[in-house]
C-alpha cells in the first residue's frame, strides 16, 4: 500500500496532509521569492571574435541548468512542505489514542499488558499506534532525504553562480565537469517528485508491548 498526496479525506491511519519548508537561503545570489538571480551577461566586447560563440555556449548551459534546478527545488519544496505536514497530523492523532489508552487503563484498573490486550480499545488503539509509529518513521526518513537533495541543489546553485562570474577564464572542460555533477543530482531528484511519499508495506512496525510500557511507565 502507498500513501499518495492529494486533498481526498482518508480514514485511515494513513490519512495526513503536507507543512512549511525553511525559506530560501539569504546569501548573495541566492534563491529570492523562488527565483535565482544570475550576474548580467558579460558585455561581448570584452572577448575576441573567436571566443564569442564559446562563451555564449557556456552562458546557455549554466543557465538552463540554472533553471532546471530552480524549478526542481520548488517541487521538492513543497512535496516536503506536504510531508512534513502529514507527519504532524498522525502523529497528533497517536497522541490522541494514546490518551484514550491511559483512560481506558484507569477506568478498568488494567496493570499488565496481558490484560491489555483483553480490552477490546487498548487492543485496537495499540495496533493502530503500531502502524502510525511505522508512517511518522517512513515520512521522517524521506523528508531528510529531500531536505538534503535541496541542501545539494543549493550548492550547486552557488557554485553556478561563482563560475558565471569567473566566466573569463572557465574552459568547455571545467564546465562539462560541472554540469555532469547537476544532471547526476537531477536524474536523482527529479523522479521524487511524481512518486509517493512512502511505501507502507515496507515500514518498520514496533512491538506493541514495548508501545504499551512506553504509555502507560
Amino acid at each position: 500500500m502507498l500513501i499518495h498526496e492529494g486533498p481526498e479525506r482518508l480514514t485511515d491511519p494513513a490519512a495526513a496532509a503536507g507543512a512549511q519548508l525553511p525559506p530560501a537561503l539569504d546569501r548573495p545570489g541566492g534563491r529570492l521569492d523562488g527565483r535565482f538571480h544570475l550576474p548580467d551577461r558579460p558585455a561581448l566586447a570584452d572577448f575576441g571574435d573567436d571566443l564569442i560563440r564559446i562563451f555564449m555556449r557556456i552562458l546557455d548551459k549554466l543557465e538552463q541548468k540554472t533553471a532546471e534546478i530552480s524549478s526542481l527545488q520548488n517541487d521538492l519544496s513543497g512535496k516536503i512542505s506536504r510531508a512534513i505536514e502529514k507527519r504532524e497530523q498522525l502523529t497528533e492523532k497517536m497522541e490522541a489514542l494514546k490518551k484514550e489508552i491511559k483512560q481506558e487503563k484507569e477506568q478498568w484498573q488494567i496493570d499488565s499488558f496481558q490484560k491489555a490486550l483483553q480490552n477490546a480499545r487498548i487492543d485496537y488503539n495499540l495496533k493502530l499506534i503500531q502502524l502510525l509509529l511505522g508512517y511518522i518513521t517512513g515520512l521522517t526518513h524521506k523528508i531528510v532525504y529531500l531536505q538534503n537533495g535541496n541542501e545539494i541543489l543549493d550548492f550547486f546553485l552557488q557554485q553556478v553562480r561563482d563560475d558565471l562570474l569567473m566566466i573569463k577564464t572557465l574552459n568547455n572542460l571545467e564546465i562539462d565537469k560541472l554540469i555532469a555533477q547537476i544532471n547526476s543530482v537531477l536524474d536523482e531528484f527529479i523522479p521524487e517528485i511524481g512518486e509517493p511519499i512512502f511505501d507502507v508495506d515496507d515500514i518498520p512496525l514496533e512491538d506493541t508491548e514495548k508501545i504499551w510500557n512506553e504509555i502507560v511507565n
